[in-house]
């Protein structure tokens, strides 16, 4: 489904996401220090949260970084 979140990570210290854009693909956002807008993530981006990052539940992404479009910024559309 568009838009639905597929994976929460930390990624050495910085909130990032994998979002839903349609059935098969996905798009990766990650907020950098002192920012309010996500960022577009690239592939390598995305390749490394799973390399060096630390992929989290909702809860404890939510408990460390805060509740998205509540704490932290709305994701952008697609």
């Amino acid at each position: 489904m568009k838009g639905d979140i597929r994976g929460y990570f930390d990624w050495e210290g910085v909130p990032a996401l994998l979002v839903a854009r349609d059935e098969d693909s996905n798009y990766g956002f990650y907020l950098p220090e002192d920012s309010d807008l996500w960022e577009n993530a690239t592939g390598a981006n995305v390749l490394d949260w799973y390399k060096d990052g630390e992929k989290l539940s909702q809860s404890r992404f939510e408990n460390k970084f805060g509740v998205v479009g509540e704490d932290l910024p709305v994701i952008p559309e697609l």
